[in-house]
């Protein structure tokens, strides 16, 4: 088993340091073509991340990743109550939490 930490499957964790860097590893090609092909863009976040902690971590390591050293964005957002603990309205706390926390983030189209 590894100690590393699992790779959060999300794109908004990436700088653009890391497409730079992911630039120069495919020989010049743009890292936001990988971006549509699901097994690419999985590839391309594994990469980046694992990449900047061990610089000899290679694009074959990363296709080679088992999943479950991988994790869903939402599953990486701690629950703020237990699932066997009903919240007191009948809403999910989590799903209020996790709009919250987006709506802060800026949209890719925002003009600000």
């Amino acid at each position: 088993m590894t100690d590393k930490p699992k790779v959060v499957l999300d794109l908004d964790q990436l700088t653009p340091r890391d497409f730079k860097r992911a630039r120069v590893m495919l020989g010049g090609r743009d890292p936001g073509e990988l971006i549509e092909v699901h097994e690419d863009r999985t590839a391309l976040i594994i990469w980046c991340v694992r990449s900047r902690d061990d610089p000899g971590f290679t694009w074959d390591m990363a296709l080679d990743t088992p999943w479950s050293e991988c994790v869903a964005p939402d599953a990486s957002e701690p629950d703020p109550q237990p699932a066997s603990t009903p919240a007191s309205n009948g809403s999910s706390p989590s799903g209020t939490a996790k709009t919250s926390a987006r709506a802060s983030r800026p949209s890719a189209t925002s003009s600000a």
